[in-house]
């Protein structure tokens, strides 16, 4: 883990070290998120303030892979910094993991975007409750920070 850890830090780095690109509200972009559940990210913007997100991860809490996708709305007026710009989101989408059985619900993902001006990265925090429907009926929380590269 900590051999993965400094990985993403030096790629990370070097991204912002060589990037002299402005960072967009439009294109596609990869990345990962840590905490619950921890994997890989895709985010691909569908208009000026709605995205698509993607996301393939290990869940930490059942020990199983995590699927999700999810359509979620930015607000821009939230914060204005100079050089950056904070953005508040929320959406609706959806997840399946496998557990014994397949467990498949309804996710409310709830978060803050973060963008560079000058470098095409976007950093984010999300809480998201989770409804599971199968194989019964339950309500889970899930949610964690990552970053993701523009292209």
């Amino acid at each position: 883990m900590k051999k993965l850890t400094v990985i993403i830090i030096l790629i990370t780095g070097m991204l912002v070290y060589s990037a002299d690109l402005s960072a967009q509200h439009s294109g596609t972009g990869i990345g990962f998120i840590l905490a619950e559940p921890t994997g890989l990210c895709v985010k691909t913007w569908m208009s000026s303030r709605s995205a698509l997100v993607l996301g393939a991860a290990w869940s930490l809490d059942t020990d199983t892979w995590h699927m999700h996708a999810d359509l979620v709305r930015h607000s821009f007026n939230l914060v204005k910094v100079d050089r950056t710009s904070l953005a508040f989101y929320y959406g609706i989408g959806g997840r399946m993991t496998k557990e014994k059985k397949t467990r498949a619900g309804i996710r409310f993902p709830l978060g803050l975007n973060y963008f560079f001006k000058k470098v095409p990265l976007d950093l984010f925090f999300e809480f998201v409750p989770v409804f599971d429907f199968v194989p019964d009926t339950n309500l889970r929380f899930q949610g964690g920070f990552g970053l993701r590269y523009f292209f």
